[in-house]
């Protein structure tokens, strides 16, 4: 049975390391091939295209022999990938199409029901669903059996089997299968010590597709991982690509031990809550060659952080942040948009971002977006509204090419007609209704802020 495996991105930004090393789909090449199953792989991060949103470029990429197609995406691409595999469809009738990865797994049931050339979507955890669906298509085993999967039953109905257990040993899972891919062709790599995030943070979707708890790797093979990816693969840096990296501090000092034993020299970045940073874990992140951090401060605003269920005393971010300035390039997010946003709040976060430019931190002020899984889309999905021009940056529709050449800014009409038809199986692409959102804007502008930065 020829199997093909797509990932689906596109180079976002230049500032974030350009093209990435497709973890997610090497990890679920590597289960794969541990049950016995030859899997080939295609990265259309990696092609040279003038309008990587043709849905025709990404049609003729994914073409092929195989007789089973999976395609792993996020939120920004799912619009591409359904217009395109419904022209593979109408050329190959009787092919399975099977999606994946946080985008489908986000809003599969109504996908499925809405978009019925697709015949499966993998829902969370990938690394167990994927190889038990693969035997079941090969023996023509019917599918109900497979946890994880969304898919439909004789009759035509949408059915959504158990969901797939968490991986809760991630030292069983194989290494992610490096060695079926050109390490040379990626501009920058990741690495996951652990998977999920226990916070309740209400704009933000990952502790729910997680089930708000965390399952973590050992560090010795994390180490090895590390040593590969320096001594094999020749990366001199690597992004920890952690939800919240700093859940547990004494692990984190424990991977700074580690680390330093190892004499590892990559230098390192991850994703953190500045309300876990304590001094001693500054200290040891530096010692172990911590390079960059990520902080999501999300809203100079307390009333905003008291209610997304992120409250952060600004006394002791301001110390954080200001010592971790001395350590590390400090990149951070600020959020505007929220529903039930002020003029005050916003102007709060405003101050907030010349303060951390005054600090040296590489700061942005982004779009909220509502992603589909977050509690405050569930509370406010009927008051979304699609703005021209106003997209959030995970799904906005302008991408560096992979060569590095100029934005792009296309939007192919037949992706904004099913962005504008379905709003419930797209609504990263939307905004929140907001009174004030011209008002808001005029300020911004006022500002010196750029319309393309609020944006994005």
């Amino acid at each position: 049975m020829k199997t093909t495996l797509i990932n689906c991105a596109a180079k976002a930004s230049k500032k974030l390391d350009g093209t990435r090393v497709p973890l997610g789909c090497l990890y679920l090449l590597a289960a794969a091939r541990e049950a016995g199953f030859n899997v080939r792989f295609r990265d259309y991060q990696l092609q040279k295209l003038k309008d990587p949103l043709d849905p025709i470029s990404f049609f003729r990429f994914i073409e092929d022999d195989s007789e089973v197609l999976a395609i792993s995406c996020m939120s920004n691409l799912l619009p591409l990938v359904l217009a395109a595999t419904r022209v593979y469809r109408s050329r190959h009738p009787s092919r399975k199409i099977i999606l994946g990865g946080i985008g489908p797994s986000g809003v599969a049931e109504r996908l499925m029901a809405e978009f019925q050339h697709i015949d499966v979507v993998v829902k969370g955890e990938g690394d167990a669903a994927f190889p038990e669906l693969l035997k079941a298509l090969e023996k023509k085993r019917p599918l109900n059996g497979v946890d994880g999967l969304v898919m439909r039953d004789l009759n035509g109905k949408v059915h959504a089997a158990k969901p797939v257990k968490r991986i809760r040993d991630l030292d069983k899972l194989p290494l992610p299968a490096y060695d079926l891919v050109d390490m040379r062709a990626y501009e920058g790599t990741g690495i996951q010590t652990a998977r999920g995030c226990t916070y309740p943070c209400t704009f933000c979707d990952v502790s729910s597709y997680w089930g708000f708890n965390t399952c973590y790797r050992s560090l010795e093979p994390v180490m090895n991982e590390l040593e590969l990816l320096e001594k094999k693969y020749h990366f001199d840096k690597v992004n920890i690509l952690d939800d919240t990296f700093v859940i547990d501090p004494q692990r984190a000092l424990r991977f700074c031990d580690a680390f330093l034993k190892r004499n590892l020299k990559v230098g390192w970045s991850a994703y953190c809550r500045v309300d876990s940073l304590t001094d001693e874990v500054m200290e040891a992140f530096a010692k172990a060659g911590c390079y960059r951090l990520f902080l999501g401060i999300e809203s100079g605003s307390n009333d905003i952080l008291q209610r997304i269920s992120k409250p952060i005393d600004h006394d002791m971010l301001f110390r954080t942040v200001k010592k971790a300035a001395g350590y590390f390039i400090i990149r951070t997010n600020l959020i505007w948009g929220f529903p039930f946003e002020t003029m005050e709040d916003l102007k709060a976060s405003v101050d907030m971002l010349l303060y951390l430019k005054v600090l040296g931190c590489d700061v942005s002020l982004s779009l909220l977006s509502p992603l589909p899984l977050s509690r405050l889309y569930n509370e406010y999905m009927h008051d979304i509204v699609l703005r021209e021009g106003f997209q959030s940056g995970m799904v906005s529709s302008r991408f560096y090419l992979p060569d590095g050449g100029d934005i792009v800014d296309g939007k192919p009409d037949e992706l904004v007609s099913l962005i504008w038809k379905h709003p419930d199986i797209f609504p990263g692409f939307y905004t929140f209704k907001d009174g004030l959102f011209n008002e808001k804007v005029d300020y911004l502008i006022s500002c010196g802020l750029e319309i393309e930065k609020l944006a994005r």
